[in-house]
Formats: structure tokens, C-alpha cells, sequence
């Protein structure tokens, strides 16, 4: 029995249902551990999002160990990779190829979990783990768009190295901690064009891989960077990258504000898929994210809060979700759950606080 909490809302005592790894596969906190405010603000610095804690209702269990020990493994040879290209270096294509195969496949096989596991456990590393996390968003878009395995590589891989460039912009305003004036914001900005420098000179690199790097801060309403193109003009794996490289980056923590929810991050690109993005690829993005994990707690608008039991596949923000308390704050007796797909006049407004 356990239920899946956001950091912000875990109320002592509460005890963790799960352990928790680092994104080299060392343990960090083990199931069990009493999670008091010391731990709970560790866990915070550490970038993980949420925890499952004991408790609650019983829902699917998933395999997450071999799934995340997969993505560990593609972190590492990603980080690999970006450090041999800002030394000037070629990394080993095979390798890098070979790990992100296996990710992929975990992908393939695990549609519904790797669309919630990305923020569940996420340990900061930026460039790193949010290369990762773009992959696997941007898998699952090219898996529900019906691309073959060998396009839905290629896709991946482009995804992979999209921000490749910011490894070569200076660390000093790379890693600085608050918002960067106009001048040093557009020396980021050069990130795209050297990115693309160095992978379309770089062997057994496509040129779809390496506009993807140069193309994923464009927008169809002409108004990205750094050509300002619009519409169909931008390709194909540059548009689906681009709205990624958004959801995951709206997702996180910066030091100029707080990470927002995947359910007010897919609110916001559907708001802007009538201009910034394709509108076909973002409304095939959002039926294959997860905005609210199985084991969630949430509030419905009716005011009845409960957990989330089963996601149906294409109807990931209409779960089935078991009540625990009504409206007023009651603990509910006997089971009751409500398949939100049969109810098109109830569905979630937000993650359910703690008691």
C-alpha cells in the first residue's frame, strides 16, 4: 500500500514505500526511512520531485528498478559523450547508439510508466539528465506518431544531442543562478548554432540530427531563434524536440522560480499550440504524457480528493482515480472509484495536500 507525493506536500511521519537511487545506481534513502524535514529538503536539492509513501490505496505496481537503472546508464554515456565534445574530442558513436537502443526499447515496452518515471526520480544534472528526459518525451511522441523503429532512432538520437552546443558555452554563464541579462542570454543563445557546427562535422551524425540541435528553440509563429522560421518550414524532429525541451525545462526547479506541475505544463502547451507549436505534434505529445502519475494524489473539482489507480493508454489525463475523502474531508468507507474517461464533467484540478 502506497501513494506517490509530491516533495512540497509530505507531511512527518511519513515513511518512504520506495528507495530512492542516485543517478549512479547508489542508494540515497532506503525504504523505510522516517521522512523528516532533514531528509525532505536533501531530497529537494537532489531535484527529486516526488516519493512514494506509505500508506494509502494499492494501485499497479511497476518495475521501475531495471527502467531507471536503463536511464542511469544513458546519463552516464551521455555525459560521456557531451564532455568528449567539449574537449574537442569525437565520442564513440557505437556506444552512445548502442545506449540509447536499449533506452528506447525500455521506451517501446513501457509506453505508460516512462512518461511519469522522468519526474519521480530526477537527480540535478541538467544538461545531462534533461538530454535524457527529452529523449524519452520525444520518443514517446515518434511511438504515437507511428514512426519505425529505424526513424524513431534517429529522432532519439537527435533529441539526445539536442543542446550539445551548451557544452561549449562558457561555464560561467552556463551554470550561473539567476536570471542572465540580455547580452549573456544571447551568448546562450549560440548554443543551437554550435551545436550544429560541431554535429554535422562530426562522422556517422545525420543532417536531421544536426538541424534538430540548430532548430529546437524555433517556433511556428516565426518568433524563435536563431532564424526565426515558421510552420513546416522547421522539421519535423526540430518541432517535436522543441515542444520536449519546453515541458521538461518548465518542469524543473530554476533559481527565478518554482518548477510547475506536468499537469500546468501541458495546460501551458496547449494554450500555446495555437501559435508556438504544431498543433498536430503537440496534441499527439500530450496523449502520450503522463501529467499525473499512477499513485498520485489528487483533488477532483468536485472537491473529493483520491489516488490515481489505472492510466489508460492515449487518455493519460483521464485516469481512473480510487476516493478516499469527499468533498468536506471525510475518509470514504469501502472502495469507490471513478473512471474519469466515463465522466466528462469531473477531472482533476491538481495535486491533493497532505493532512
Amino acid at each position: 500500500m502506497m501513494r506517490l507525493v509530491p516533495i512540497e506536500i509530505v507531511r512527518p511521519p511519513a515513511y518512504l514505500a520506495r528507495s530512492i537511487f542516485d543517478r549512479e545506481g547508489k542508494i540515497i534513502l532506503n525504504k523505510g526511512t522516517p521522512l523528516h524535514g532533514h531528509y525532505l529538503e536533501r531530497l529537494k536539492e537532489l531535484g527529486i520531485t516526488s516519493v512514494y509513501v506509505e500508506g494509502g490505496s494499492a494501485f499497479m505496481e511497476l518495475d521501475e528498478m531495471a527502467i531507471e537503472g536503463t536511464r542511469i546508464e544513458a546519463v552516464k554515456h551521455m555525459k560521456k559523450a557531451l564532455l568528449k565534445f567539449k574537449s574537442g574530442g569525437n565520442p564513440e558513436q557505437r556506444k552512445l547508439r548502442a545506449k540509447a537502443g536499449e533506452l528506447f526499447d525500455e521506451i517501446i515496452l513501457n509506453r505508460c510508466v516512462m512518461g511519469h518515471l522522468i519526474h519521480i526520480m530526477s537527480i540535478k544534472d541538467h544538461t545531462f539528465g534533461h538530454s535524457i528526459n527529452v529523449c524519452i518525451l520525444s520518443a514517446l511522441t515518434g511511438i504515437s506518431l507511428g514512426y519505425v523503429r529505424s526513424r524513431l532512432l534517429e529522432l532519439g538520437t537527435a533529441a539526445l544531442l539536442h543542446d550539445v552546443g551548451k557544452v561549449l558555452v562558457v561555464d560561467r554563464i552556463i551554470g550561473k543562478q539567476e536570471v542572465l541579462p540580455e547580452e549573456e542570454y544571447k551568448i546562450v543563445q549560440k548554443h543551437v548554432a554550435y551545436g550544429y557546427e560541431v554535429l554535422s562535422s562530426t562522422e556517422d551524425i545525420s543532417q536531421a540530427v544536426a538541424e534538430t540541435a540548430l532548430y529546437h528553440h524555433e517556433r511556428c509563429s516565426g518568433r524563435g531563434y536563431p532564424k526565426g522560421l515558421s510552420g513546416n518550414t522547421i522539421p519535423e524532429f526540430a518541432r517535436i524536440v522543441g515542444i520536449a525541451d519546453v515541458y521538461d525545462a518548465l518542469c524543473e526547479d530554476r533559481p527565478y522560480r518554482s518548477r510547475l506541475t506536468p499537469g500546468e505544463v501541458i495546460n501551458i502547451i496547449r494554450n500555446l499550440q495555437k501559435e508556438e507549436f504544431d498543433q498536430d505534434i503537440a496534441g499527439v505529445f500530450e496523449s502520450s504524457i503522463t501529467p499525473y502519475a499512477l499513485g498520485s494524489s489528487v483533488v477532483l473539482n468536485t472537491g473529493c480528493r483520491g489516488v490515481v489507480t489505472c492510466i489508460a493508454e492515449n487518455y493519460p489525463a483521464q485516469p481512473r482515480v480510487q476516493l478516499l475523502y469527499d468533498a468536506k474531508g471525510r475518509s470514504l468507507h469501502g472502495i469507490q472509484v471513478i473512471d474519469l474517461r466515463k465522466e466528462p464533467g469531473t477531472f482533476i484540478t491538481g495535486v491533493a495536500v497532505e493532512n
